[in-house]
């Protein structure tokens, strides 16, 4: 299964690393790409565009810092996403916010699937 990772701070990190342990494609992206690139010794891919993330991919996780970054840089990508990808949004935002980018999905004809992050949670922060 291919995944794509938008956003590798400290779950996202974690994240990748766990799927790339048990023989996940990963592709990732993050704003500095120094983070992206640090999953390649584990077998990852770090891309240099959101697009090159999502192009491929089976499933998107987003690790984003807040909805209005997550609804900038998925907003334009929606388009071009193929139809049988799904959405997995793991950032911490509000259930509103929440409701908001589960209709941009919609209206895109795209999955998104609601996802509670483990962020505070031990297992959480090992991926």
């Amino acid at each position: 299964m291919r995944v794509g990772v938008l956003g590798v701070g400290l779950m996202g990190a974690a994240m990748s690393r766990r799927l790339l342990s048990q023989g996940f494609d990963v592709t990732a992206w993050d704003r500095h790409r120094e983070r992206a690139q640090a999953l390649e010794p584990h077998g990852g891919r770090s891309a240099a565009q959101p697009a090159d993330v999502v192009r491929e991919a089976d499933v998107v996780l987003t690790m984003l810092r807040d909805a209005d970054v997550l609804t900038d840089i998925v907003r334009p990508l929606l388009p071009a996403w193929r139809p049988e990808t799904s959405w997995l949004q793991c950032g911490t935002i509000g259930a509103g916010e929440t409701d908001r980018l589960v209709a941009l999905a919609r209206d895109h004809q795209r999955r998104h699937v609601r996802h509670t992050g483990l962020r505070k949670h031990p297992a959480g922060r090992a991926g």
